[in-house]
């Protein structure tokens, strides 16, 4: 009995302390999360699209969608791979009436974030696909609407 009550203590006082640090950010989503707004939207970003930068605020180069898209394979100067597969840092959802879902890998595969209308991510590395190893910053390859 002495001896469970011991194990008991020392695994409690082991998994405390790692609950307490793996516990994610206020803004961090998993996988197949749902991000909400969580600022203004900026107006460079036109009704309907979903716009996404190379840097973290909006900074460096834009892109932009407003269909589905099984790959984001156009061309990217700049971007490891010379497209816009896994290159945006920050997003947002200016749709006119829904989500987007966004994968990680093309052909709407592969773990899911969805954006509500009207979200917007400044940073895309505060958001989880597998806490603590691979956030959604460069991680995006393709994207689906409602």
């Amino acid at each position: 009995m002495l001896r469970h009550r011991l194990a008991t203590l020392a695994l409690s006082s082991v998994l405390v302390p790692l609950a307490i640090f793996a516990a994610a950010p206020a803004q961090a989503a998993t996988a197949g999360a749902t991000a909400q707004a969580v600022t203004t939207q900026d107006t460079s970003c036109a009704g309907g699209d979903l716009c996404f930068w190379q840097n973290d605020d909006k900074g460096g180069a834009k892109g932009r969608v407003s269909g589905n898209n099984a790959a984001w394979s156009w061309a990217r100067s700049g971007c490891p791979d010379g497209t816009w597969n896994n290159c945006a840092s920050s997003i947002q959802n200016n749709g006119n009436s829904c989500s987007v879902k966004v994968y990680d890998n093309s052909g709407y595969s592969g773990h899911v974030l969805t954006l509500t209308r009207g979200t917007y991510i400044s940073s895309l590395s505060g958001y989880w696909i597998t806490f603590p190893v691979d956030s959604w910053d460069n991680d995006i390859q393709s994207n689906k609407w409602c």
